[in-house]
């Protein structure tokens, strides 16, 4: 069975489950002797932060490998370091399940109720857990970011440039999480935690057995404005 045939099989298995639970549900005797089921109580009307949970605007996304940064897939962008700006108080967190092979399916949720692609997250983790019966949860930073110097590509001999005040974006991976941890207690520490504040990323080199990867690292360099650029 396909990875897309054990999920759409998983979700229809959960949403037996779920038609069953909504058929067991308690009853209220009706003022003319019938019985009814019991009316939804009304949530709160959402918000716009809350709506915003998760909504990452960003021009392209950062890469990494054990050769270095890129941005996308482009490989003539390959780099060691770059500083950015990071806005604190602007980070999406979340938990995350990663799940298949080919190809790699991520389902999250920002609250641990709902999954971010919809249905509740406790489905999506049945789901994933049917394919991979190994797969846990993991915390996941999604990190908006803006550069504070030109990112150059190199490709056949021609040069592109992504400017200064470009938008850019990094989500950690299952085993990022404790370079970004790192940095959010520096942060805290200078009382910086809900600040726009200077990184350099770098990254590091990662190897277990023949599977090889990348992580990104954060260097604070202060508050943005103090001494650099903004």
């Amino acid at each position: 069975m396909s990875v897309e045939e054990t999920i759409a099989a998983a979700k229809a298995k959960a949403a037996e489950h779920a038609a069953s639970a909504a058929a067991n549900l308690p009853t209220t005797q009706a003022a003319q002797g019938s019985t009814a089921v019991a009316a939804m109580q009304q949530g709160a009307a959402f918000s716009m932060k809350q709506m915003l949970i998760g909504s990452i605007l960003v021009d392209a996304w950062i890469q990494v490998s054990k050769f270095g940064l890129t941005i996308d897939k482009d490989k003539g962008s390959l780099i060691e370091k770059v500083k950015v700006s990071i806005d604190m108080s602007a980070i999406a967190l979340s938990y995350t399940v990663k799940f298949g092979k080919d190809p790699v399916v991520y389902r999250k949720s920002y609250d641990g109720l709902n999954c971010a692609t919809g249905g509740t997250w406790a489905e999506a983790q049945a789901v994933a857990q049917s394919v991979d019966s190994t797969c846990r949860p993991y915390r996941s930073a999604d990190i908006p970011m803006v550069l504070l110097e030109p990112w150059v590509s190199k490709t056949k001999g021609k040069e592109e440039e992504y400017k200064v005040g470009m938008n850019i974006g990094y989500t950690t991976p299952t085993t990022g999480w404790k370079h970004w941890e790192n940095l959010w207690k520096q942060c805290q520490a200078q009382g910086l935690g809900s600040s726009v504040v200077e990184v350099e990323l770098g990254y590091e080199a990662k190897a277990k057995g023949s599977n090889e990867w990348g992580l990104v690292t954060f260097t604070l360099l202060g508050e943005a404005g103090e001494g650099g650029e903004e």
